[in-house]
């Protein structure tokens, strides 16, 4: 049996082992990190598959869609509901992917405001209007079985060393779920290989800084899901652990955002996931 002392011996311990590498890497001045130096230092960082089902092969699995990959045509836009959403009444070519980067002369920005206007395309498609939604609600938004926020709160991060640039934003907020989603703006070109600064460093962030304990042990601390958006119309998918001994990152293959139906699709399908508990899972964030 565990008791509050032992719970708190293993807060602690992970928030130890977050901050001495938070500080460690946080010295360095690089855009990526490879998964080999990741390991030394306790993170272990896993690529994982995405099936036919478009399901992410997440082992232990915190994330899991409600909706299948052919989300967006199972639910189409209600077309009487456009110009009401959007202030500027926004029509069908606002959600298409080519029309939306013209629109915003895409090609002179920097990979900074690429990221940007990614998560921003992808959060329209959230909070859009839709039909044959499930129990006669209006937006994808309103599926999430946790509360979403769109402000800051405590664990917004904004860094700049060197070159390097990058931004995360909270989404969900719930005082009973341990679960967070969260995305991050990376100011850096897409890696397969390696994890960005902004991927690692955030999710660090979150286990040294915000944790809190409520009344039982948890064998899997603090599982977020990180929705990171790259310049040059790229993304992934992270699902992020720590078991009490080590970090663990599972990455999706890099996609990329002109193959806009799948990979829209798949971001908000893991933005309205239902959330697996582990059998004890009880640690939150504030």
């Amino acid at each position: 049996m565990h008791t509050r002392e032992t719970i708190n011996d293993r807060i602690a311990n992970v928030r130890n082992h977050a901050s001495r590498v938070f500080s460690i890497l946080s010295e360095r001045d690089a855009p990526h990190f490879e998964t080999d130096d990741l390991y030394q230092l306790g993170i272990h960082a896993v690529k994982v598959d995405l099936d036919e089902e478009g399901i992410l092969g997440f082992e232990p699995c915190f994330f899991l869609p409600q909706f299948s990959k052919t989300l967006l045509t199972d639910y189409p836009l209600r077309a009487d509901s456009l110009d009401n959403r959007w202030r500027g009444g926004p029509n069908y070519e606002e959600f298409d992917f080519q029309y939306f980067c013209e629109l915003r002369d895409f090609e002179d920005l920097d990979f900074w405001q690429h990221a940007g206007w990614l998560s921003d395309f992808v959060e329209r498609h959230l909070e859009a209007v839709r039909d044959g939604l499930p129990h006669e609600l209006l937006s994808l938004d309103e599926t999430v079985p946790i509360d979403y926020s769109y402000d800051p709160r405590d664990y917004q991060i904004f860094s700049r060393l060197g070159t390097t640039t990058w931004e995360m934003y909270p989404h969900p907020v719930n005082s009973t779920s341990s679960h967070s989603i969260v995305s991050i703006h990376n100011c850096s070109r897409a890696e397969d290989t390696c994890l960005s600064r902004g991927e690692v460093l955030g999710v660090l962030n979150i286990l040294k800084d915000n944790f809190k304990l409520e009344s039982s042990p948890s064998e899997d601390t603090k599982p977020c899901l990180l929705m990171s958006y790259f310049g040059e119309k790229k993304g992934r998918i992270i699902q992020a652990h720590h078991d009490g001994q080590k970090l663990v990152l599972q990455y999706s293959p890099l996609v990329n955002f002109c193959d806009t139906e799948a990979t829209v699709s798949l971001f908000l399908r893991y933005m309205t996931s239902y959330l697996i508990a582990s059998s004890t899972s009880t640690l939150v964030v504030r």
